[in-house]
C-alpha cells in the first residue's frame, strides 16, 4: 500500500533512510536532526508518499518537491545549535564528507570565481514544469521487489493531475544500482558533474 507520509512517519522514514544510505552526509546528522529534516516538507505543496509492507511498516519513500531549498533553509534555522554541535563533532571526527560539504560553504564565501561549470547534456528538456525528487529510499529487505517501481508509478500519477510535465534528480555516479533504475524508468541524463548525473523524464498524458 502507498499512503501520504505524515508527522507521525517521521521518525520511521528517518530510521529507514539511514539504513539505505548509511555512507551518505544526511544521515550522519542522526534520526533526530533527519527527522526534523524530512519535517519540514509534509505540508500539502510536496508529494511525499510511503510504502507500507505487510506488518504495517514502511519499506520505501519518496519526497517530490519543487521547494528544496525553502525547506533546507527552514530546518537550518530551527536546528541551528543541534546542527551546528553535531557538525563539529564529525569534523573532530575527522570525517571526511562533513570537511568537504564545511570547507564547500566556507568557500561560497569567498570573492573566487568558480571556474567549474555543470555540463548539461540536453538542455531543451529544462522548459518542462518538472518536481524535484529529493528523496527515494527503500528498506533493504524489500529492495528488488518492486517498492521503487510502485512508488515511482504512484509519484507520476499525482504529477500528471497537478499538471507536472516531468520530473528530475541527482544521483551519485559510484550508485550504480540508482542509475540503472532511473535509465530502466525511462529517465535521461540531461546534466553532469564530477561526481553525479541529473536525470530528467517527460511524462506523456
Amino acid at each position: 500500500m502507498i499512503r501520504n507520509a505524515n508527522l507521525n512517519d517521521l521518525n520511521e522514514i528517518a530510521k529507514l533512510h539511514i539504513e539505505s544510505y548509511e555512507n551518505h552526509f544526511l544521515p550522519k546528522l542522526g534520526p533526530k536532526l533527519l527527522s526534523n529534516y524530512y519535517k519540514e516538507f509534509t505540508d500539502d505543496s510536496n508529494i511525499f508518499l510511503v510504502s507500507i509492507d505487510d506488518n504495517n511498516k514502511i519499506n520505501g519513500v519518496l519526497l517530490g518537491t519543487s521547494a528544496s531549498a525553502i525547506g533546507r533553509n527552514k530546518f537550518i534555522k530551527k536546528n541551528k545549535i543541534r546542527l551546528t554541535l553535531q557538525l563539529l563533532w564529525l569534523c573532530l571526527k575527522l570525517d571526511k564528507d562533513t570537511w568537504i560539504r564545511v570547507s564547500r560553504f566556507i568557500w561560497s564565501f569567498l570573492p573566487i570565481k568558480n571556474t567549474k561549470a555543470t555540463k548539461i547534456t540536453d538542455s531543451n528538456k529544462l522548459s518542462l514544469k518538472v518536481l524535484n525528487i529529493l528523496s527515494i529510499c527503500v528498506s533493504p529487505d524489500s529492495k528488488g521487489k518492486g517498492v521503487s517501481k510502485a512508488l515511482v508509478e504512484e509519484f507520476e500519477e499525482r504529477l500528471n493531475k497537478l499538471g507536472y510535465t516531468g520530473y528530475k534528480l541527482t544521483v551519485h555516479k559510484t550508485n550504480s544500482r540508482a542509475n540503472r533504475f532511473y535509465k530502466k524508468i525511462g529517465m535521461r541524463i540531461y546534466k553532469e558533474s564530477d561526481t553525479a548525473y541529473g536525470y530528467i523524464k517527460q511524462l506523456t498524458k
